[in-house]
């Protein structure tokens, strides 16, 4: 009993140099998945805004300012 795996898990599991060949009872070729480059898998990951400075910056620049 094979389980299903989706195609694009498979894309982010495997390496940029990796890949896997799906085959028919035959032997041939039927579907092959390559793994995602680094910049594939950077391209899909959601990056939440986030304030230019926080609280401690603004300590840090309010000391050195003193200094």
């Amino acid at each position: 009993n094979e389980e299903e795996v989706d195609v694009e898990t498979l894309k982010n599991i495997l390496g940029p140099d990796a890949g896997i060949i799906e085959r028919d009872e035959e032997g041939n070729v039927i579907n092959v998945i390559l793994g995602k480059s680094k910049e594939e898998l950077e391209e899909d990951k959601e990056v939440e805004p986030a304030p230019a400075k926080t609280d401690i910056v603004w300590a840090l620049e309010e000391e050195a300012a003193v200094v």
